[in-house]
């Protein structure tokens, strides 16, 4: 798109247990975050030493506390989350300070500085779920159970699997899973009507290179998003690579997951991914897949599931036929007419299944012909939705130029536009769960009536896909 853009290493970072570096997870609350950490979240003398050991390390009989009623924390848990949370750098610093403290074994004091963070933050994830293990090692188990229950009703999927997996909360191990499991529900049915959207954004750490882009699939409810997988985060790759590109299709009670690299090479080809299944809300990987399809000539991918099974589509640069595959194995399998979703060098957005043709300025619609704006520039994509075509186009500019696009609505009954606009920039059209969305690069919007142009905006953070924009790599 003509700005600059940053070349690093490729260093992939998922969420990580208590006392191990920061990767600033999810696990969002409705309360609006701060922009800067307190004081007190930096360590000071009280750091202790070798010599002079805390007195607060609990017993075995401090860490077996009594359980708390698996419903009592059901009653106060509202599922999901408001608005996608990123921490700022100061988030970060003291973070990092208190996780010092945590692997020096001076846990009441990190507890101290993860509640001051935490109260300065209600929304950093990360914060609180380390807050937990350092309290629990403190003796705290009231605050443990309750940072943690507040946390999966947060986000499940990324949570769940992290506390299960953590030694510092190995002595209520079996009360997480338990309040995981009853969870469940409470999950399916707040997602039931749900819209599948994605939340995403990008940590900015003083480091530049140590900027960490995350992206999260879910329902978006009308009032809060519900999570349906791990929160996935990751930095950015050298040379003529970019950032990484989390794609996911969410079909019934799986999630797949494709995890690759934006390519900012002039000729560029499918990076090599890897591609996940997991259970849905639970976030446990079913299993996990690396393809390496750099040598050929396949340059854009498919995913969908077919008999709830996934499968990947590679399309190729030339006119080479396509090749679709069972997405755990590889073995070949027939081609599949409806993927859910396609991903290029730089981009992944929903694919549209519909008949509707656009050939030059002019609508196919069965046998007839429906003349089009001429302001419509070169790739032209539809999206119908009951009786209104909404046809979008829009072209690349090159170095220096901007982007245009051009959005007409048609209606298919009478066979004329009743609203267009067009300007610089790109913008992704999607009909999710009857509704027509449309996203650009600042906000997620929706048409309560898709024959108007009256919209109804998300939050920010949350999109139809991640990564849409596409640009000239050479600028």
């Amino acid at each position: 798109m003509g700005s600059p853009r940053l070349r690093f290493a490729l260093v992939a970072v998922f969420v990580c247990a208590c006392g191990s570096r920061e990767t600033a997870p999810s696990a969002q609350s409705t309360e609006t975050p701060t922009s800067a950490a307190p004081a007190s979240a930096t360590p000071t003398s009280e750091t202790p030493t070798a010599e002079t050991p805390t007195s607060e390390t609990p017993t075995s009989e401090t860490r077996s506390a009594p359980s708390v009623d698996g419903h009592t924390a059901l009653r106060s848990c509202e599922v999901g989350y408001v608005h996608p949370f990123t921490p700022t750098r100061a988030h970060l610093r003291a973070s990092r300070a208190a996780l010092r403290l945590h692997r020096q074994e001076a846990f009441a004091e990190a507890a101290t500085a993860f509640r001051a963070l935490s109260e300065s933050a209600p929304t950093y994830g990360s914060a609180r779920f380390n807050l937990a293990c350092a309290a629990l090692r403190a003796g705290d188990a009231e605050t443990a159970r309750r940072e943690i229950g507040r946390l999966l009703c947060e986000d499940l999927p990324t949570n769940l699997p992290r506390a299960l997996a953590d030694e510092d909360l190995a002595p209520i191990r079996a009360e997480i899973a338990r309040l995981g499991e009853m969870l469940i529900e409470r999950y399916e049915a707040a997602s039931e009507n749900g819209a599948r959207l994605v939340a995403f954004g990008v940590t900015a750490d003083e480091d530049p290179e140590a900027s960490l882009h995350w992206t999260q699939a879910g329902f978006w409810t009308g009032e809060r998003f519900v999570p349906a997988s791990p929160r996935r985060q990751g930095r950015a790759a050298p040379r003529r690579q970019g950032p990484p590109l989390y794609a996911s299709v969410i079909h019934e009670g799986q999630v797949v997951e494709v995890h690759s690299i934006v390519s900012w090479a002039e000729m560029a080809f499918l990076p090599r991914f890897e591609v996940k299944l997991l259970e849905r809300f639970r976030g446990r990987e079913l299993f996990t897949r690396h393809v390496n399809r750099e040598q050929s000539d396949f340059i854009a991918l498919r995913v969908g599931f077919e008999d709830a099974r996934p499968f990947l589509t590679y399309l190729p640069y030339n006119e080479a036929p396509s090749r679709t595959e069972w997405a755990e194995t590889g073995a070949r399998a027939a081609p599949v007419a409806k993927p859910q979703i396609g991903i290029g060098p730089s981009t992944w957005i929903p694919v549209s299944n519909d008949e509707l043709v656009a050939r030059g300025r002019t609508l196919r619609d069965g046998d007839r012909r429906i003349r089009l704006d001429r302001r419509h520039r070169r790739d032209v994509r539809i999206t119908r939705i009951d009786h209104w075509a909404v046809v979008h186009s829009s072209s690349t500019g090159d170095c220096g130029f901007p982007d245009r696009y051009f959005t007409e609505v048609i209606d298919l009954r009478r066979g004329t536009a009743v609203w267009g606009e067009g300007g610089e920039g790109q913008r992704l059209f999607h009909v999710e769960q009857g509704k027509l969305w449309m996203q650009d690069l600042e906000r997620l919007v929706w048409f309560p009536d898709p024959g108007a142009p009256a919209r109804r905006e998300l939050p920010t953070g949350f999109g139809i896909s991640s990564a849409f924009e596409s640009f000239n790599s050479m600028c």
